[in-house]
């Protein structure tokens, strides 16, 4: 459409006839003019463009549900995943124990590998136990809700939730992953005290003994602030 065809066709309508264009017959129009880099008629096409008021629900409501349902989602996830390569990293070592001959003597390549695996069993069951308990947290002390409840947002969440209950209620697992955190404390301890004190310093008390609920408060305190800070753009 010319720049002249354009602008008399716009100019034979009144500002009436331009309120009761259909949508389609407007954005022709409006993409015309766009096209001719004419200001004035899509600024007239703008103005008239009739206005409405729609009802929708409440933005302050919907945002935090959207932004709970999001939570929910990678809480399921990652109990999930950690759950699974718990459950395999188990299985496989268990397997290979059961593996070996009782009177074979084991070589240093394949003691390393015990040991790390091990370390590794040890890493996730704290893992799955921090990560637990700190959605469970959030859920009841945030939200006020079952954390059940709040997990139901995914269709397997609460199946999830029930399963990582069952393997972290185990006593003799729960001291050996706390015993793998102090192991890990120290060590880093060490790195930091090594270059301005005793190394023989360094090893944690029992005052400084880390526990799981340490580690899931660090966990719980990283939640409520995602939720805080994505609160605060909730108008």
């Amino acid at each position: 459409m010319s720049k002249r065809r354009l602008g008399n066709e716009i100019d034979e309508l009144s500002d009436d006839v331009l309120r009761d264009l259909e949508p389609e017959q407007r954005l022709q129009l409006l993409l015309s003019a766009q096209a001719d880099e004419n200001e004035q008629w899509i600024d007239r096409l703008v103005e008239t463009c009739p206005r409405h008021k729609y009802r929708g629900t409440d933005r302050a409501f919907a945002n935090r549900a959207r932004l709970a349902q999001r939570i929910a989602q990678e809480a399921v996830y990652d109990l999930h995943t950690t759950y699974l390569q718990y459950s395999l990293t188990e299985q496989q070592h268990y397997s290979w124990i059961l593996n070996q001959g009782l009177d074979e003597e084991l070589s240093a390549e394949e003691l390393d590998r015990a040991s790390e695996q091990t370390m590794e069993l040890r890493r996730l069951f704290a893992k799955l136990s921090t990560s637990y308990h700190a959605y469970r947290r959030f859920a009841t002390e945030i939200l006020d809700v079952d954390p059940e409840t709040w997990l139901a947002f995914h269709p397997e969440g609460p199946t999830v939730f029930e399963g990582v209950a069952d393997v972290i209620d185990d006593q003799l697992e729960i001291e050996l992953a706390e015993s793998y955190l102090n192991v890990r404390f120290g060590e880093n301890e060490k790195k930091v005290d090594n270059e301005v004190a005793d190394p023989d310093q360094t090893a944690p008390d029992d005052d400084h003994r880390m526990m799981l609920e340490d580690v899931a408060e660090i966990r719980y305190e990283e939640l409520l602030s995602v939720w805080k800070d994505a609160i605060a753009e909730i108008p």
